[in-house]
């Protein structure tokens, strides 16, 4: 939450910025015996000074309170954007109030195996209660691993990896940040093991792209996953 700020108004005699408020909003809910903090209308650091394009990351995290043994913590998304290509993205995890034990669900667009990437509807549950999803939990194991693209960022070429678990019909695309589709990098039978594709920055047509954020997406044996990758020229 360090980089999360309101909307940006203008700046003030010295050139520092100008923020409205995020609307940070706390409910004890006493009904329902929970703690709500909700960050409203926080929009991230890293492109705050674009206006139009700012990217609103709208959350909260929910406390229960357990008698007799730890509490439960529940982070709630309801928009994520989730960029700073270049500023290791977001954290997600939690910390003691010391800030020396700590459990990450998520760093510079990293996640364990078995993790569901940021967005829209996702919950995370924090508890000490099983049944829980451990990273090693081999019955849950992911049917592949999509790497950061390399470079990052990149001119004029990059290389997406990835590494499938078992034979499967691969697809990999392309998508600028309004959801349309560029290019088509790979639509083919793969076999179980690492593969690598690179992108020339150029759409279907051959046309090359502007500089700016990309998703590139990869769906195989029925389960999908999604980066963002940054074209600079």
């Amino acid at each position: 939450w360090d980089d999360l700020k309101g909307m940006k108004t203008g700046v003030d005699n010295e050139g520092n910025g100008i923020f409205n408020n995020m609307r940070l909003i706390r409910w004890h809910d006493t009904a329902n015996n929970r703690y709500i903090v909700q960050w409203n209308n926080a929009y991230k650091q890293y492109n705050i000074d674009l206006m139009d394009g700012a990217s609103l990351e709208k959350f909260q995290i929910i406390l229960y309170p357990q008698t007799g043994r730890d509490g439960d913590i529940v982070f709630q998304y309801h928009t994520v954007d989730n960029p700073g290509t270049t500023t290791n993205y977001c954290t997600v995890g939690i910390e003691n109030h010391t800030q020396t034990v700590g459990l990450a669900y998520s760093h510079s667009n990293f996640y364990p195996p078995t993790a569901t990437p940021l967005q829209a509807g996702l919950a995370v549950k924090f508890t000490t209660v099983p049944p829980y999803v451990a990273n090693d939990d081999p019955i849950l194991a992911a049917p592949f691993h999509l790497a950061q693209n390399y470079p990052n960022p990149f001119n004029p070429e990059t290389t997406i990896s990835f590494s499938a678990s078992d034979r499967g019909q691969a697809r990999l695309t392309v998508f600028n940040l309004k959801g349309q589709l560029l290019r088509t990098l790979l639509d083919a039978e793969v076999s179980a093991g690492n593969h690598a594709v690179v992108w020339d920055g150029k759409d279907e047509t051959g046309a090359g792209v502007s500089s700016g954020l990309y998703m590139y997406r990869l769906d195989l044996n029925g389960r999908s996953q999604t980066r963002k990758m940054l074209l600079m020229k």
